[in-house]
């Protein structure tokens, strides 16, 4: 402001000045304590609602990592309940060749039948896959299946322990669909924690924009108490010393 006509408006401008620095710092200060800064030049000015946004960004990107692993999962499962039973048709011809009595005619039909369904088992091992990522085989496999014992298996030239083999082989797929089944309830518990700081985040900047703007008016306020004063102060004191002196007192 400028007051200029007598030296008491030249002291009343000097106590208006130290007030309002006084009311600046305070102001500041308060601020500051929830890291808001006024000054423009400040790079954390409005920068928090930016951050918000950012791990929101990030949260819904695990989110949906969580998602496509549980839909994983389920392809997985369903190629492990075909795998089942499969191999329980595998043993069923393990079992009756062994505790059978086959001539080489019918032992070769029965092979047939076998490697028919080794077949089978070799194409879903090999072609269950998510997004282009082999789920039962390989180094990115979501289970650990091993197979190839009773793969290996002929019915031509059945080894001692087949039906053991084969019996292993079967009972193995419920412990892996256990497994997954661990694992979806882990990544679905993943999904909703993540969804929760996601609804935390949009909160959070919800409230940053609102105090933002909410200071955005004090500042225009304060601007405008700022020349409201002093243009009153200056015609005060220009034309009753006194009187401004006791209003800034």
């Amino acid at each position: 402001m400028s007051v200029t006509y007598s030296l008491l408006a030249m002291g009343a401008r000097q106590t208006l000045n130290r007030d309002f620095r006084t009311l600046n710092a305070k102001t500041n200060n308060v601020l500051a304590n929830v890291g808001i800064y006024r000054s423009a030049s400040n790079p954390a000015t409005g920068s928090l609602s930016n951050l918000a946004g950012l791990e929101a960004a990030a949260i819904n990107n695990g989110i949906n990592v969580a998602n496509d692993l549980v839909s994983s999962y389920q392809v997985a499962d369903d190629a492990l309940a075909d795998l089942y039973t499969t191999l329980g048709s595998m043993r069923e011809i393990v079992e009756d060749v062994a505790l059978g009595s086959y001539s080489p005619e019918a032992l070769a039909a029965k092979d047939d039948e076998y490697q028919a369904l080794v077949a089978d088992v070799n194409s879903l091992l090999a072609d269950t896959e998510f997004e282009g990522k082999k789920l039962l085989t390989g180094y990115d496999a979501v289970v650990s299946l091993s197979l190839n014992a009773v793969t290996d298996l002929s019915m031509t030239a059945l080894p001692d322990g087949a039906m053991a083999t084969a019996s292993l082989a079967v009972a193995s797929i419920p412990g892996a669909r256990n497994e997954l089944a661990v694992a979806t309830t882990s990544a679905q518990r993943t999904i909703t924690d993540l969804q929760e700081q996601a609804d935390q985040v949009t909160d959070f900047e919800s409230r940053v924009t609102s105090t933002l703007s909410a200071m955005a008016v004090v500042e225009s306020l304060m601007a405008q108490l700022t020349t409201e004063l002093s243009a009153a102060l200056s015609a005060q004191a220009n034309s009753s010393p006194w009187t401004a002196v006791d209003l800034l007192s």
